[in-house]
This record gives C-alpha cells, structure tokens and sequence, in this order.
C-alpha cells in the first residue's frame, strides 16, 4: 500500500520462482495418510493469503513447477474447499466423537505445530491464517514461530509436525 501510493515510484510486479509452502511430515501418524494431506490443503484459503497477505502479488502453485512455465500447462491447483476438506478427514476416520471442535482418530485429536521462522511477518501472518482456516474444518494446527536456525534444523531433522518455509 504504502509503496504504491508513494510519489515518483512504480511498483513493478514479476514472475519469481520463491515457493512458500507447508510441508506436512509424512514420518508422523497425522500425516501418513495423502487424503489427510490433500484435505488440509483444501481447507486453507490460499487465493485469500495471496490477495491479502500479498496484496496479489503472487499466485496458488499446484506443484513445484511454476505456475507461469510452460510445463505446468493444465496442472490446476486444489480448489479452497472447507465443504469437501471435512468431508475427506471424516472418510479418512478422522471424527469430532467427543464434540469438543477438534478431529481425532482413535483417541488421538488432529492437533500439530506448525513451525515457521518468526522474522519473516509474512509468515506469521500465513500461519495464523492456516490456523484459522483448519480450525473451521476441526483441525488444531498452533503456530510456532521461531528463530530461522531453529527452524531450519528442526526441518533438516525432520522433527516437526508441519513447516511453513519456503523454496
């Protein structure tokens, strides 16, 4: 906003090959499962972050191919589907039996962490989008936001739940 409406400038917006992402740890139980994975992907409202956290500036990828090259001719994103999403989590054995809001199967609720490096706003800001979005599809993700090395070693060790970073 501010850069736009500042005198003598132009704002120019390009193509990037940046990909900010959730990686899901399919080491952990919650996760092991692709429909569990592909519902949580449609239950987050990526256009919104898009039009919102990036003010448009950016677009939904639906693979590590960008979106703008000319491999990813057809390769259509997952449609942001809550609807559909909770339906995919039921059929997948994962129940509110307990009524409490939050998803569990056998016992166990669908609760993770969602880590992400804290000096980057923008993720943040995703992060509590996403906790937003999946809880209305009873899923209990709680943003971590620490420090980058923290995170980084956590994701190399593949020790953690779920990690908002970027490629």
């Amino acid at each position: 906003g501010r850069v736009r409406a500042a005198e003598g400038v132009e704002l120019k917006s390009f193509p990037w090959r940046q990909f900010t992402y959730i990686g899901w740890n399919t080491r952990r139980p919650q996760f092991a499962d692709a429909a569990v994975r592909r519902a949580l992907t449609m239950a987050i409202d990526r256009e919104a972050i898009v039009h919102t956290v990036l003010e448009g500036h950016g677009s939904v990828a639906s693979s590590p191919i960008p979106p703008w090259h000319r491999l990813a001719v057809g390769l259509e994103p997952l449609a942001y589907d809550p609807q559909a999403a909770a339906a995919a989590l039921e059929a997948a054995g994962w129940q509110d039996a307990n009524g409490d809001g939050i998803r569990e199967k056998d016992g166990v609720p669908l609760s993770f962490d969602l880590l992400t490096n804290q000096r980057n706003p923008i993720y943040g800001d995703v992060a509590r989008i996403v906790q937003s979005n999946l809880r209305d599809v009873g899923v209990d993700a709680t943003p971590r936001l620490l420090e980058w090395q923290s995170v980084l070693a956590s994701h190399r060790g593949r020790d953690f739940d779920a990690v908002l970073t970027n490629w």
